[in-house]
């Protein structure tokens, strides 16, 4: 029990985290507005903090000096090989709709730009992964890039940049239409340019953060295995995932593309809420003889012996609370794919590669664990007991999760 609490104290709130930056280029100048982790900053500036003193988040623009020196030390552009030297522009201003901190910096280079290097140890040494997603400007041309623990390094060769764009931007909000340069449209010049480590921000790149988002996002994880370990065929699986899926890809389109938009400190306490809910309705509703374990090995059609099979032992109307939570779930999905200044062209590509990637984590997590529920049925005086010791473990780390999440502990 102990342990479990731990684990949950470990991934309690924050089991995955994003943050963006706009980078222009101004001369030998690089221009890079940063929206950062709301969460990420604050653990960030708690470290080493006594409990009585730790910040709130409404105290974020007061530590701005902190935060951009922290900012210039742990992203750093470089050009040719020499370090750009960073310098504030814009305090630090934590918005609450967003849930980000906006700051910015003016990288200064001491030659014309060449091969440009953008590098993130943001958050290295926090538990939680953290993606960067960023936009890079260079007169007509707009670059989109993932940084990550894995690939923390982007190398952006700037005289020989595709520049096809309609306007060149000096800063983010300010663009003026210019007239296209020679060459321009032509083939040559609509090569991408050459990059390293980083991975262009296409559908591959989101689609794996989709994968990795559901699998390491361990409330979702939790919510998934609380569904599963009552479904009794493969008719009702195929109900429940097909139920959820269609309500957080509606709400994550939704949030993504900013129609809809609720604040993560109203998200992420229904999730831990949609997880305490279904665990507490699993063992409320279990069956009145004690033996669930009775309950036959399922079939495909949901039929044996040509007799109908017995009736579900899980709750009565799963799948409307499922797509209800689901749509819960998708607005906690689209909060890592908002507020990141993709492009357009870009965003249909990033959301339809989320969305796969959280289907194809869902699926690894499915796959195995519903034959091993159905097998675990089957074994009388067994089931009971580990229905109801999962169920009891989920409710209350999720409960706990809960407190944290509306108390901001």
């Amino acid at each position: 029990m102990l342990g479990m609490f731990l684990w949950a104290e470990r991934a309690r709130a924050h089991t995955f985290a994003a943050s963006a930056f706009d980078a222009v280029t101004e001369g030998s100048d690089v221009y890079v507005q940063f929206r950062i982790d709301a969460t990420s900053m604050l653990d960030l500036l708690n470290r080493g903090r006594a409990a009585a003193d730790a910040l709130a988040r409404v105290a974020i623009d007061g530590e701005s000096l902190a935060i951009s020196d922290y900012l210039g030390e742990h992203f750093q552009v470089g050009d040719d090989g020499a370090a750009c030297a960073p310098r504030a522009q814009r305090p630090a201003h934590f918005d609450a709709r967003t849930d980000k901190v906006f700051v910015a910096l003016l990288y200064r280079c001491a030659r014309p730009l060449g091969v440009v290097t953008l590098r993130t140890a943001l958050f290295e040494d926090d538990p939680t992964p953290h993606q960067v997603l960023g936009t890079f400007r260079h007169k007509r041309a707009l670059e989109n890039y993932l940084l990550s623990p894995a690939a923390p390094e982007a190398i952006i060769d700037t005289p020989h940049l595709a520049q096809v764009g309609p306007s060149e931007a000096s800063r983010p909000g300010q663009i003026h239409v210019v007239a296209p340069p020679p060459g321009a449209f032509d083939a040559e010049a609509n090569l991408p340019a050459r990059t390293g480590a980083a991975p262009r921000a296409g559908f591959a790149a989101f689609f794996v953060q989709g994968v990795r988002h559901i699998l390491g996002g361990i409330d979702h994880v939790l919510f998934v295995v609380a569904l599963v370990s009552v479904v009794v065929s493969f008719r009702q699986l195929a109900g429940v995932v097909t139920s959820f899926t269609l309500a957080h890809s509606l709400t994550l389109a939704l949030g993504a593309l900013d129609i809809v938009r609720i604040p993560a400190r109203v998200v992420e306490p229904l999730i831990a809420a949609s997880i305490v809910y279904v665990a507490v309705e699993n063992v409320a509703r279990a069956p009145s003889d004690g033996n669930p374990g009775r309950v036959p090995a399922p079939s495909p059609d949901g039929l044996r012996s040509g007799k109908a099979q017995a009736p579900s032992t899980g709750p009565r109307a799963r799948l409307a609370v499922t797509f209800g939570f689901g749509l819960v779930h998708g607005f906690g999905f689209s909060s890592v794919l908002r507020d990141l200044g993709l492009a357009s062209k870009n965003l249909a590509a990033a959301l339809v590669g989320f969305n796969l990637g959280v289907e194809a984590g869902q699926l690894l997590i499915v796959a195995p664990l519903a034959p091993l529920v159905w097998w675990v049925r089957r074994r009388v005086g067994v089931y009971p007991r580990v229905h109801l010791a999962l169920n009891g473990l989920v409710a209350l780390v999720a409960g706990w999760w809960f407190v944290q999440r509306v108390t901001g502990g």
